[in-house]
């Protein structure tokens, strides 16, 4: 068992190759997401995940990833904030990966 927090930089987890899905947008502009990340050459080796995201108007992100197929199983929470214009992403992450 790994937990993991801290602040998410740069690429920690290897190639990754991702997939979102626009659910929905409400009417005070938040914005719902599924999305599906597959990275290569993990300490776990492969791993694909299940995501759910929120981002809301002002910016914060709120993003749930499910490990669906991996020699691992867990979730990780990911909070923080998102810029859409420039592409900038700041976050913060939270979960635990079992092996």
């Amino acid at each position: 068992m790994v937990d993991v927090t801290g602040p998410l930089a740069g690429n920690p987890v290897g190639e990754q190759l991702v997939t979102v899905t626009i659910e929905k947008v409400t009417p005070d502009g938040t914005i719902h997401f599924s999305g599906v990340h597959i990275f290569a050459a993990t300490a776990f080796g492969s791993l694909t995940t299940h995501d759910k995201c929120t981002i809301v108007p002002n910016g914060h992100v709120h993003n749930i990833w499910t490990i669906v197929e991996s020699a691992a199983i867990g979730t990780v929470d990911i909070q923080g904030s998102v810029d859409l214009e420039v592409g900038l992403v700041d976050v913060r992450y939270h979960g635990r990966v079992c092996v």
